[in-house]
C-alpha cells in the first residue's frame, strides 16, 4: 500500500524542452482557431450585408416607443411605410406620402466617436460647475 502511494505522489520527471514545445503548440493552435473564427465572422458578415444592399428595402429611421417595441420608417421601392416592430410581430401602421418625409442627406446619422462624446461631457460638466460656483 505504501509503495502505491509513494508512486502516485512522486513528482513526474518532465523535460523543460518538452514543456516549452507543448506550450508553443498550444499557442499555435489557439492562434489558428482565433484566425479561423475571425475569417468565418467576416465571411458571414459579407454574405449577410451583401444580400441586404441589393434589395429595395431600406430602413430610414427607427424610434423606440417601449422596451422591445420600435416604430420604423421604411422605404420599399418608392413608397414609405411606418411599421411597429417587436420581438414577436411587425404591424403596418401607415403608408406615408413621399412629400411628407424628410430624409437626411447622408441617410442615417453617423455614430459619434468616444473622443467627441467625452469632450461634450467634459464641457457640460464644466458649465454645471461654473453655475454652482
Amino acid at each position: 500500500m505504501f509503495t502505491l502511494y509513494a508512486l502516485a505522489s512522486a513528482p513526474a520527471k518532465t523535460n523543460t524542452l518538452e514543456n516549452i514545445l507543448t506550450l508553443i503548440g498550444l499557442l499555435f493552435a489557439f492562434i489558428v482557431i482565433l484566425f479561423l473564427s475571425v475569417k468565418t465572422t467576416q465571411f458571414v458578415a459579407k454574405r449577410q450585408f451583401g444580400n441586404s444592399k441589393a434589395t429595395n428595402f431600406k430602413l430610414i429611421e427607427s424610434y423606440m416607443i417601449s422596451q422591445g417595441t420600435t416604430l420604423q420608417l421604411i422605404k420599399i421601392g418608392d413608397k414609405f411605410f411606418v411599421i411597429s416592430a417587436s420581438k414577436d410581430s411587425a404591424r403596418l401602421i401607415a403608408e406615408l406620402p413621399k412629400d411628407s418625409i424628410v430624409i437626411p442627406e447622408n441617410g442615417v446619422e453617423p455614430p459619434k466617436d468616444f473622443k467627441s462624446i467625452l469632450k461634450a461631457f467634459s464641457k457640460e460638466k464644466t458649465v454645471n460647475q461654473e453655475e454652482k460656483g
